[in-house]
């Protein structure tokens, strides 16, 4: 077994050498995402950069696979490059070199692949948007609030309805923000610091929403992973243990969040913003 495995390694390498023109000049890309988030650019621009460049740079690195790739004699080698460089970008790559290992390794990528869980995106953030803006979600989460009875249950519904707002609601930013909004004259009454909510919803909503197939969050990691969103649920501890921290921690510890005494709730929560500030608001 250990002498065929060495064999099929061999073979990969030998056939990627045959097809790739193998250099550190590869990594480039990789450096300038990196390079680009360092300086505060946006995940978009960083990524398209990046595959930008890629392009660009297999024009003068892959010379024969992207001649291989365009299988158009007429074309002259700059319209080669381009034509090769715009279909992976939106096909994806497929390499057809006959080694079977080899191919699945290289297959995939290209925005088409993409196109079900952008579809899917559009659909749960639409429906959140209505669900909030026509006051459903307002209607069930009233009777929940209702039924808290001090600080320790407050922090427990709190968690419960970010993790339950992710998967009706379907989009992370509808549960963290109608949360805080419905909760936060709630916390007040109690005298809990800002923080208290803040962490509450942090530790629940925010990530609880990988968990959830349709919801946003769920349908990006899916497709990014390659795998269902249940195929990778039962391993995600800290989804699990965050909450279940945070409720604990709550009921054992929730006078040290108390406000002091002597501040005023209302003046240390502020007034509502009507708009997030512009640096928390997508680029």
């Amino acid at each position: 077994a250990g002498g065929a495995a060495s064999v099929d390694h061999a073979q990969i390498q030998s056939t990627i050498s045959q097809y790739f023109n193998v250099s550190l000049l590869a990594f480039l890309p990789l450096i300038l995402v990196f390079v680009l988030s360092a300086f505060g650019f946006s995940s978009f621009l960083c990524l398209m950069l990046s595959a930008i460049a890629a392009v660009i740079l297999a024009a003068f690195t892959q010379h024969d696979l992207i001649v291989s790739l365009a299988g158009d004699p007429s074309l002259n080698y700059f319209e080669a490059a381009m034509k090769v460089g715009i279909e992976t970008l939106a096909n994806g790559f497929r390499l057809n070199s006959g080694n079977a290992q080899l191919d699945a390794l290289f297959a995939g990528g290209g925005t088409v692949s993409m196109l079900n869980t952008v579809w899917l995106i559009l659909v749960a953030a639409s429906f959140g948007a209505v669900a909030d803006y026509t006051g459903m979600l307002r209607r069930v989460i009233t009777p929940v609030i209702n039924w808290t009875r001090g600080p320790a249950t407050l922090i427990l519904t709190t968690v419960l309805t970010s993790i339950g707002l992710n998967s009706v609601a379907a989009d992370p930013y509808v549960s963290i923000v109608l949360t805080a909004r419905m909760f936060r004259d709630e916390y007040m009454k109690e005298h809990l610091k800002p923080v208290t909510l803040s962490t509450s919803i942090a530790d629940s909503g925010t990530i609880f929403s990988a968990n959830v197939p349709w919801n946003v969050n769920g349908a990006f990691f899916a497709g990014a992973l390659g795998l269902s969103t249940l195929a990778y649920a039962p391993y995600a501890f800290v989804v699990y243990l965050s909450p279940l921290i945070t409720v604990v921690i709550g009921f054992l510890y929730f006078r040290k969040d108390r406000l002091p005494s002597g501040e005023d709730a209302a003046a240390v929560y502020g007034s509502e913003p009507a708009k997030l500030p512009k640096s928390t608001q997508l680029a």
